[in-house]
């Protein structure tokens, strides 16, 4: 017997799974404790609609991340914090200040999970690769100036 999955079992299938049960385990177990509904045709359907539905996302959030990339790789960032003569930063800029200096210079908000380097210390040019997702990085040049204290 087909059944839907409306919670996960054993660790091994995950909610929304059309999975082929033995009938007895279905009707006995399963059904009984709201594990699963019977995969009718309806059901079917629904599952075929909510996938089709979630690769759509998937690649409209795909389209969105390379046009991201494109329009942070052709821009350039730049950032004022108190400086020594050196041109040593007295307080490292960390992602927390290059995501906010990307919503207010340029108006996109981003929630990157990294960024590489870690920190920058230093006045100048700095190139950074944000972290978007696993498999994401979008390359971005941060123009570091030092303000007198």
């Amino acid at each position: 017997m087909k059944v839907r999955l409306l919670k996960s079992i054993s660790g091994k299938q995950r909610v929304g799974s059309i999975i082929e049960v033995a009938e007895a385990y279905a009707r006995n177990y399963l059904l009984p404790q709201k594990i699963a509904v019977v995969a009718t045709a309806q059901v079917l359907s629904e599952v075929a609609h909510d996938q089709q539905r979630s690769a759509d996302q998937q690649k409209k959030q795909a389209d969105n991340i390379i046009k991201l990339t494109a329009q942070l790789a052709a821009t350039k960032l730049t950032i004022s914090r108190p400086a020594n003569s050196k041109g040593t930063l007295f307080a490292a800029l960390k992602l927390d200040d290059i995501v906010t200096a990307i919503a207010k210079q340029l108006h996109i908000t981003i929630e990157p999970i990294g960024m590489e380097p870690a920190h920058i210390k230093n006045v100048g040019r700095n190139a950074v690769v944000l972290e978007v997702n696993a498999t994401t990085k979008i390359p971005l040049t941060v123009e570091v100036t030092g303000q007198p204290t």
